[in-house]
């Protein structure tokens, strides 16, 4: 995967959040989501430096707190996967 890449492309029928999230969160989940793609079926755990997310999410603020608590959030936010039945051939 390219580290530097501007986009996510995700199917739509693969992933819905729940949870009403910030900007800030939406695209660190995108970004997290990406870092992890390649090796999502083989890892449980997966990790990016702080200095990494923060270059990639263009987060100028010094406020390192309040991205952390943006990030923390997430954790509560429910997901589903393929919700809408897309991919189900009958």
């Amino acid at each position: 995967m390219v580290r530097d890449k501007k986009e996510v492309i995700k199917h739509s029928a693969a992933i819905y959040i729940e949870n009403n999230i910030t900007l800030l969160q939406h695209r660190a989940w995108n970004v997290l989501l990406a870092y992890a793609y390649d090796e999502l079926l083989t890892k449980d755990q997966h990790d990016i430096k702080v200095k990494d997310l923060i270059r990639v999410l263009e987060f100028d603020s010094k406020n390192e707190d309040y991205l952390k608590e943006a990030l923390e959030a997430l954790v509560t936010c429910k997901l589903k996967w393929n919700i809408l039945g897309k991919d189900i051939e009958e």
